[in-house]
């Protein structure tokens, strides 16, 4: 998609176009609104154009990752970094998922070891996704030592043609709730 800069008063011009009404039963002239639509697209973009990914995902709140198809990790935002102690092991993210998870000390919430198959990142890869309702919950040791329990969410991410490229997970750290 390619973005397109605004004009000089586009935006504006829209945008007052609905500000000017007192309540949403007056409706709007047909013709004033029949560029509107138009306006956000453009508006959308050119938002779009100046907001790079990294930045989009360094503001998140909570911990942001993705894996490649193999499980790699490939990014985790700064939150991340923090949640899991990455700073402690710069060849941490090179390692394999198994390698992480053992390091780590991935368990399930009662405290018992969590089998592969139920990794949040193994699920994710097999075409899982985690939801808000079913989040997965774990424990684990950070790499600076750390005990912590969190919330996790994710998707496979899929191209065009259906293949797997890899997944996005985000983790919440709900260790405070949980204690």
């Amino acid at each position: 998609m390619r973005h397109t800069p605004l004009a000089s008063g586009q935006l504006s011009e829209g945008m007052n176009c609905c500000m000017q009404r007192k309540n949403f039963q007056d409706m709007p002239d047909p013709a004033e609104t029949a560029t509107l639509p138009a306006l956000a697209e453009k508006s959308k973009e050119a938002l779009l154009s100046h907001m790079p990914l990294t930045g989009i995902l360094e503001a998140m709140p909570d911990a942001v990752a993705i894996y490649d198809a193999a499980g790699l990790l490939v990014y985790a935002n700064a939150v991340g970094h923090r949640l899991f102690g990455l700073e402690r092991d710069p060849m941490f993210p090179a390692r394999s998922l198994r390698q992480r998870n053992l390091r780590l000390d991935m368990r399930g919430v009662t405290g018992a070891p969590l089998p592969e198959e139920l990794w949040h990142v193994t699920r994710l890869l097999q075409g899982e996704t985690i939801t808000g309702e079913q989040p997965a919950e774990m424990l684990f040791t950070s790499l600076d030592g750390v005990e912590r329990t969190v919330s996790v969410t994710g998707a496979p991410i899929i191209s065009e043609d259906g293949a797997l490229l890899g997944a996005v997970a985000i983790a919440r750290d709900i260790t405070e709730q949980r204690q």
